[in-house]
């Protein structure tokens, strides 16, 4: 059982060494995409919404 745990954390801290902190532009983009999702979600849900509304 001790040497499966400590297999999975060594294969753990190996994932965790190559990982590297994202930059600034990377972090941008990630939120301007996010944020486009949301709105359009928002936008499509307000749609529906108005639609229903003069159908009833």
């Amino acid at each position: 059982m001790l040497p499966k745990i400590r297999k999975k954390l060594e294969a753990y801290i190996r994932v965790l060494k190559l990982l590297k902190t994202p930059s600034r532009d990377e972090v941008i983009t990630a939120i301007k995409i996010s944020g486009g999702g949301i709105l359009l979600a928002g936008l499509i849900g307000y749609a529906v919404k108005v639609i229903f509304k003069l159908f009833m």
